[in-house]
């Protein structure tokens, strides 16, 4: 079974001085999901801020429910 991105941790961590690629060494996150993370938050236009107070749920609920949604759309 696949990890799950903690996409809270990524963008508060992408708020600080830290490189990705620091942010891929010290914790140990790929560079494919840092990549993912910042696409989809650029699409759906949110930050840190917008998704600091959501819970890890509500966030791959969201996510997720994109992903259907483009799904359907090139159907």
């Amino acid at each position: 079974m696949a990890n799950k991105i903690d996409v809270k941790l990524i963008l508060e961590l992408l708020q600080t001085p830290m490189s990705q690629r620091e942010i891929i060494k010290t914790r140990h996150i790929s560079s494919k999901s840092i990549t993912a993370v910042c696409r989809r938050a650029a699409e759906l236009g949110v930050s840190y801020a917008d998704l600091a107070d959501k819970s890890d749920d509500e966030i791959q609920r969201l996510y997720a429910y994109i992903d259907e949604l483009r799904s359907i759309l090139e159907e």
